[in-house]
Parts: structure tokens; C-alpha cells; sequence
């Protein structure tokens, strides 16, 4: 139960900061449906994850950690997905886009996907809890550092 409560955590922060990020694509000046509908996909990658982190109908709760383990491979593809999403939504948005979010932007993309095959290749619930807990502090000092002056 506590790696789906991470990974509803990563989740959360993770669109919050999805729909902040997205917020720069008011400076594309050229728009077509296709980038809409870029938009669109990107966008339901987080629905997706969602729908495997919890079964409809729980029943008890040990239920509950081995839905989410059996479901890892679907998951954390699905992540996997959304930094390739990512890098390409970073396209959209220009080379100048690109150059300000500076290097640490594809580290954080590295990052992601590692954490991503790790979690694939394990079925351990208290490892895949701990690599949720590892990206949220991660992400959390991304989007700090990315959004603030503090760094």
C-alpha cells in the first residue's frame, strides 16, 4: 500500500507540474491540431498511470499492493513514455526552451528512465515505494531549483 501512496504522490506532483510546464506553450506561435493533439496524449498518460495504481473494487488491502505490482510493467512503462513525451513537448517549445532548462534537464530525463527500468524489473513493493520516494524528492528539487531562485 505505501508504494501506490508514493506513486499517487509522484502522480499528483507530476500533473501539477505538467500543466505549470505546459503553461509555456502559450509562446508557440504556430499551432496546429497536431500539437493539440500532442497536448491531448501527453496529457492522458497521467489518467492511464492513475487507472493502474488501484483496483475498482478493493477487497482487502494486501489486494491492494499486489494489483499495483502486478500492473509495474504497464506503470512504469507508461512513465517511461511520459519523459519521451516530455523531451518531445521540449521540442515543441524550442531550442531556446531547451537551452534554459540547461543540463540538469537531461539528467532529470536519464533519471526518470532509469528509475523506470529499475521498477520494471523488480517486484518488490518496499523497492518500488522507496524508487517513488527517491523521484519525488528528486522532481520536488527539480521543479524548486527549475521555478525559483533559490539555485
Amino acid at each position: 500500500m505505501h508504494a501506490q501512496i508514493v506513486w499517487s504522490l509522484v502522480l499528483l506532483l507530476g500533473a501539477i507540474h505538467f500543466w505549470w510546464w505546459e503553461f509555456a506553450l502559450r509562446l508557440i506561435h504556430n499551432w496546429n491540431f497536431w500539437i493539440y493533439i500532442f497536448v491531448l496524449v501527453y496529457t492522458s498518460l497521467f489518467f492511464l498511470m492513475s487507472t493502474l495504481l488501484y483496483p475498482d473494487h478493493i477487497q482487502e488491502s494486501s489486494e491492494r499492493e499486489s494489483f499495483f505490482v502486478r500492473r509495474r510493467h504497464a506503470f512504469f512503462a507508461l512513465f517511461a513514455a511520459s519523459f519521451v513525451f516530455d523531451l518531445m513537448d521540449t521540442y515543441i517549445k524550442g531550442k531556446e526552451h531547451f537551452e534554459q532548462l540547461g543540463s540538469w534537464y537531461l539528467a532529470r530525463i536519464a533519471g526518470g528512465l532509469l528509475i523506470a527500468v529499475v521498477a520494471m524489473r523488480t517486484d518488490n513493493s518496499r523497492k518500488i515505494m522507496w524508487l517513488g520516494v527517491v523521484w519525488l524528492f528528486l522532481n520536488a528539487l527539480w521543479i524548486t531549483a527549475i521555478y525559483s531562485d533559490l539555485f
